[in-house]
């Protein structure tokens, strides 16, 4: 079991968010292990950044090699949770070491214009009401017509097209009891947008 490092604060403390120190990383088969030393953002368990000794001094480590190192301090040994088992020192600040990855030549401005990948998921609703007429008189369809970001309905086609999103960070109150499920496990999923359709 992991020895947990406390990071709760007293009156008057900065709370530590950082954890740095020293760590032995073998790259690949057949190769001696490198000394690293690595900082880490405790708070959202993201290996920020770690250099790497040559045997003349430290060089930045980036791209598919801190990948590499981050699935070893993060995911296969939770150095993030455990930071005395690894001799890791909690920190308020940034080592002085520690330089921001730098935007490869290749990348173009435009890469930064689009958010973070949000998880979307499709609800047909003859699978949560049964079977219905018309979508417009179902009370279920009202609530979720009220409370949409985003609609597609109305194509002039009888039964066709009748799709709404809605953005599971907002805040969502009577939510008719056939539906209250759905939300419930789309929150525990952490979905970021439901899509509520008929087949069509």
């Amino acid at each position: 079991m992991h020895n947990n490092t406390s990071f709760g604060t007293s009156a008057g403390q900065q709370k530590l968010r950082f954890a740095t120190g020293d760590w032995m990383h073998l790259f690949g088969p057949g190769k001696v292990e490198t000394r690293c030393r690595i900082v880490i953002d405790v708070s959202t368990s993201v290996l920020l950044a770690a250099q790497e000794w040559t045997g003349l001094k430290f060089e930045d480590i980036k791209g598919e090699r801190l990948k590499d190192l981050a699935a070893s301090v993060i995911d296969a040994n939770d150095a993030h949770l455990a930071l005395d088992d690894f001799d890791l020192k909690p920190t308020k600040q940034l080592p002085q070491w520690f330089t921001c990855p730098e935007q490869s030549e290749s990348e173009t401005p435009t890469k930064n214009l689009l958010p973070q990948p949000q998880t979307v998921c499709e609800v047909m609703m003859q699978d949560i009401v049964g079977y219905y007429d018309t979508p417009d008189e179902l009370p279920e369809w009202i609530w979720i017509e009220d409370n949409a970001s985003f609609s597609h309905v109305q194509n002039g086609e009888g039964g066709g097209v009748w799709e709404f999103m809605l953005n599971m960070s907002n805040e969502f109150t009577d939510v008719p009891q056939s539906l209250q499920p759905v939300f419930e496990a789309a929150k525990a999923k952490d979905i970021s947008y439901l899509i509520f359709h008929q087949g069509c």
